[in-house]
């Protein structure tokens, strides 16, 4: 008979593993729905390794989703709100591949408007560290006003419609758009003429 002593060894630094959960339109196009949602309804405050995915059309009122994961707009699909917000936190990060509509994003971490996906906001406030990248053939269309403390990289077309503000890194890209039917509080240099040309059109100074 041989006997042993078996050992269980525990790391308190190692990292959990996360959940994703995905949202389609099983039952309506709500979020809160639990019905949408699989493996199980997330809530309104996704944890640092949870990642949701809406691969639908999904809607929110009356409250603000905030991401401490991961969110994904998959393509063709939209997450939207007629007044609530967006909040994604330092350790958050979104990708949007559809449609991105909601009041206010605030980002304090990474928000990524991928290939001929669209932002349609009232105001984006990214934060000090943030990162924002409008890539190309998006669109990145803010109706109030756009205040960048971080890194905004604009490969694409970016339009502003009241008020511009950047204290930071505002990077246009060769071909990139910026139009501001308004203010603007920033140093953006204007158009050049060549084939790494960038354009600035302030409609009204």
């Amino acid at each position: 008979m041989v006997s042993g002593l078996l050992l269980f060894t525990f790391d308190p630094f190692s990292e959990p593993e996360g959940t994703e959960y995905i949202f389609s339109s099983v039952e309506d196009n709500l979020y809160e729905n639990p019905a949408n949602w699989e493996p199980e309804y997330p809530g309104t405050k996704i944890k640092k390794d949870d990642k949701i995915v809406v691969q639908d059309d999904a809607f929110f009122m009356g409250y603000d989703i905030e991401i401490d994961g991961t969110l994904e707009i998959a393509i063709s699909a939209k997450l939207h709100s007629t007044g609530n917000n967006l909040v994604i936190r330092p350790s958050g990060k979104v990708l949007n591949e559809g449609i991105l509509s909601v009041n206010t994003v605030e980002n304090h971490g990474v928000l990524d408007n991928s290939l001929s996906a669209t932002a349609n906001l009232h105001h984006y406030r990214a934060y000090e560290y943030a990162l924002t990248s409008n890539r190309m053939s998006a669109d990145f269309v803010i109706t109030e006003s756009l205040v960048n403390e971080g890194t905004f990289n604009n490969y694409s077309s970016c339009t502003v419609g009241k008020k511009f503000v950047n204290t930071s890194s505002f990077n246009p890209m060769s071909q990139s758009v910026l139009t501001v039917k308004g203010t603007v509080l920033a140093e953006i240099p204007r158009s050049k003429s060549n084939d790494d040309s960038y354009s600035l059109n302030n409609e009204i100074n």
